[in-house]
Parts: C-alpha cells; sequence; structure tokens
C-alpha cells in the first residue's frame, strides 16, 4: 500500500473460502496490479475477467514440439503433435502433463500416443511437480472442483459426461430435462436415508432448477458457454475423467438417464426425414452418435434402438446410405 507498479499474483484461488479470502483484500490493494488464477467465474465487477480457452491446434502443435526437447524424434513429429493435441483437446495442463511425461521417460510423441490409447487413466494421473512446474495432476486437479459441486450438480455432470464434446444446444436440453430423472441419479446411503429421500423427493425435483445446476458447472469451468450461450459443452478429457469416477452400479442409469434425454430432445411430430426436422438433428447428430455407440456397448435397447432406426432415416433421407445402412 506504500509503494506503487508491483504486481501480486494470487494463483488457484479455486474454492469458496479462498476466493472470499480474496474478495476481503481487495480494498487494501492498491496503487499497483492484481493478478488472479482462478477456475471460478463468479467475481465482483471490480475484478476484470479474462476467459482463458483452451490452445488453438497450432499453437497446441508448437507447445509440444517446443515443450518436448528431449523426445525420441521420428520424422513424423509434426504429425504426431497434431494428432496428440487433437486427443488432448487443446487442454493446456493436459498439453503440459504430457510433454513433461514424454521429456521424463525421453519416448517419442508418437508413442506417447499409443500409451494413452492404452492406459489413459494412469497417464491422466501421472504427476511430477519438479517437472511440471504444477502441484497435480489432470486428474486431481478437477477434484477440487468436483467436490465443490452440489449433489445435484454432481448428478448432472454424471449425465452430461456421456455427450459427444461438442455444443448441446440450449433450449432443446432445457425442453428434454427431467428433474426427476436427475433426481433419481443422486446416490444415497442406507435404507432410512433412502426412504428420507423418497418422501422428499417431490420438493427436491420442484427445486432442482436446470439453469441453477448449468450455472454451477459453469462457475467451476467444468462448463462452457458457446453460440452466445445458445448451447454449451463439456471438455472431453473432463468427461472422461468423469466416467472414470462414476462407480460401476452408477454407470448404466447415467447412461439411461443420457439417452432417455436426448430421446425425449427428439420426438416431435416431424418425422427424422422431413426436412424441416433437420436443424434439430443437425444440432444433436454427435451426441446421437456418440450415445448410440456407448448404449449399446451395456445392451441398453430401450430407447436406443428407436433413435437408431430414427437416425437411419434422417441419414437416408439426406442421401447418405453408406451410413444409414449399418443402423
Amino acid at each position: 500500500s506504500q509503494r506503487g507498479g508491483w504486481l501480486l499474483i494470487l494463483d488457484n484461488v479455486d474454492s469458496p473460502e479462498a476466493a472470499a479470502a480474496v474478495n476481503r483484500l481487495l480494498p487494501a490493494l492498491q496503487n499497483g496490479h492484481l493478478l488472479i488464477t482462478s477456475r471460478r467465474t463468479a467475481w465482483s465487477d471490480t475484478v476484470h475477467a479474462l476467459p482463458l480457452d483452451t490452445l488453438a491446434e497450432p499453437d497446441a502443435v508448437a507447445f509440444l514440439l517446443d515443450k518436448t526437447s528431449r523426445r525420441t524424434t521420428t520424422e513424423c513429429d509434426d504429425e504426431s503433435a497434431l494428432t496428440l493435441a487433437q486427443t488432448l483437446g487443446g487442454l493446456a495442463l493436459a498439453l503440459e502433463q504430457a510433454g513433461a511425461f514424454i521429456n521424463t521417460k525421453r519416448i517419442s510423441l508418437e508413442e506417447y500416443q499409443q500409451r494413452w490409447a492404452q492406459q489413459e487413466t494412469k497417464l491422466r494421473h501421472w504427476h511430477d511437480e519438479q517437472v511440471m512446474h504444477y502441484p497435480r495432476s489432470l486428474a486431481i486437479t478437477w477434484e477440487t472442483s468436483f467436490e465443490q459441486l452440489s449433489p445435484s450438480a454432481q448428478a448432472l455432470l454424471n449425465l452430461l459426461c456421456w455427450f459427444a464434446p461438442e455444443p448441446i444446444p440450449r433450449a432443446s436440453f432445457q425442453t428434454a430435462f427431467d428433474a426427476a430423472a436427475l433426481a433419481a441419479l443422486i446416490p444415497s446411503s442406507g435404507s432410512e436415508e433412502r426412504d428420507a429421500t423418497s418422501r422428499a423427493a417431490p420438493a427436491a425435483t420442484a427445486s432442482m432448477d436446470l439453469e441453477d445446476l448449468l450455472d454451477e458447472l459453469g462457475g467451476l469451468s467444468l462448463l462452457k458457454w458457446e453460440s452466445g450461450n445458445h448451447s454449451f459443452s463439456i471438455h472431453r478429457l473432463l468427461q472422461e475423467i468423469t466416467q472414470t469416477r462414476l462407480p460401476d452400479t452408477a454407470r448404466k442409469p447415467a447412461l439411461q438417464a443420457a439417452v432417455g434425454l436426448i430421446d425425449d430432445a427428439l420426438s416431435s411430430d416431424l418425422a427424422a426425414s422431413d426436412v424441416r426436422a433437420w436443424p434439430l438433428w443437425n444440432a444433436w447428430l454427435p451426441h446421437i452418435e456418440q450415445l448410440i455407440q456407448a448404449a449399446a456397448g451395456v445392451e441398453i435397447s430401450d430407447p436406443t434402438a428407436r433413435l437408431m432406426n430414427e437416425l437411419a432415416q434422417y441419414l437416408q433421407a439426406k442421401a447418405l446410405f453408406r451410413e444409414a445402412e449399418p443402423l
């Protein structure tokens, strides 16, 4: 407060307690510059927000090639770096962790890609603070945010993790959203608690507002708003980590709820082959394809079979016969 021209960096302000402490400090921090890094998006107007997106592919490739100076080089390093950047979705921490692992093990970019395909969960948890200059692994970094979510928001994330990492249409998602189905995904312990949850279900369902839940996920950077808030998306690595965290008993119900929601979102008086229905099907196409594949893998036949048939009619109407025939 007695000197000017200073820069103070408050790093990883991710918990509510840390954010509250920073807000109490702000009035006393004058005559200098303050930089806050945080996964939280809810700040007062006195803080100027600078959202950090994922790296564009050229930047991600350049980062990987520069970061992995001790890698085993090959003739296809540029192509391998592009493939790996796409696999990691341009996520900065994932790129940093990959580069640190490649340097430490002195392997090639291509070999890391192969290991990721075979041992993705293990690599997400790998961590060396001395090499990464960061205190946590990719998987553990998100735990702080997971733990701050309400049970309802956790249930919604468990449902959304089965969708494709593409924009999800907000309006039709909100129309199809079933609060009761989401409430059924909230875990409970013991028969007494289940009975109490069952008795409280109507009130809990009535207060389960989708906008509040989306805001809760977005407030912890677990969700990204797109297209002027007309759609939202979940990063692919976050989806995969969320799926990994789900106990076996919770995986199929969450996937069943996701398939049911997309089936409701596509319910219409218009047939899928009707050109007037195509804008809706175009928006949901990547999610339909991903959910059909996931649901078939655990033998969820209803409404998966209907979705497959409708998707085939949509593709056939667009003369995409090769894609339609297997469905």
